[in-house]
């Protein structure tokens, strides 16, 4: 239950850093040094999604 719990809230952290990162892209261009960052953020959120996930079928 633990990790369903986890689980979902890495989700709604990925889908609000993913929402973050389109609007800044918008807004700044997409080269934009704080748009690349916002997408690194995202990068690690979904390593740990992925993560959980292959732990989680293990």
């Amino acid at each position: 239950m633990k990790s369903l719990l986890l689980e979902m809230d890495i989700s709604e952290e990925i889908e609000d850093a993913r929402q973050h990162m389109v609007q800044l892209g918008s807004q700044l261009g997409l080269l934009h040094p704080r748009v690349v960052e916002s997408s690194e953020n995202l990068d690690r959120l979904l390593l740990r999604y992925y993560h959980l996930e292959k732990t989680k079928s293990n």
